[in-house]
């Protein structure tokens, strides 16, 4: 397989999506009506998206597919359905170098969310004031005890603490821009 059909193209993967979208049930999604994209790239592309459960494949023709789009196919596409979410999206997945789907889903669906709920920036932030109290609170505690006989449990919270602020920073760094 060559360099044009083995590498990732989400933008084509949002592309196809919309497309099989379109189409009734039972009918084959043609190749060709997506506009000169070789037939081998939307092929491997159909694999990729059937490997992660966007679309079901049924019967793959030299120029077409009977195929139809699975329910996390349509969810995603609703996630990155609005062309300035998804370029946001892209956006950020561009900041780590590469484009993971789990993470790119789970960014849209933060900024789908703000959509919804825009007080949602301050519920975050407050969830933000709630855990730097606890941790707080938590090495307090953990001052108490001296350096060396802190106990496990309270360390692992102090950890869990830490990681939970981390969380809601990014998604406030993501939401906030």
């Amino acid at each position: 397989m060559s360099d044009l059909t083995s590498s990732r193209d989400m933008d084509l993967v949002r592309k196809i999506l919309f497309a099989l979208e379109k189409i009734l049930p039972g009918e084959v999604f043609e190749f060709d009506s997506l506009g000169g994209v070789p037939s081998a790239r939307l092929d491997y592309h159909l694999e990729l998206m059937s490997d992660n459960n966007l679309v079901k494949v049924y019967d793959k023709l030299a120029d077409s597919a009977l195929v139809r789009l699975t329910w996390e196919g349509h969810e995603f596409l609703e996630s990155v359905r609005d062309d300035k979410r998804w370029e946001k999206v892209k956006a950020e997945m561009s900041k780590s170098g590469g484009f993971v789907y789990e993470m790119a889903k789970s960014i849209a669906l933060d900024f789908v969310e703000e959509e919804i709920n825009p007080n949602r920036v301050q519920s975050l932030k407050s969830q933000l004031i709630r855990r730097y109290n606890n941790l707080n609170e938590l090495e307090e505690q953990s001052a108490n005890y001296g350096a060396v006989a802190v106990p496990l449990e309270l360390k692992n919270q102090i950890k869990a603490e830490k990681e939970a602020i981390a969380e809601l920073e990014e998604k406030l760094k993501i939401l906030t821009g």
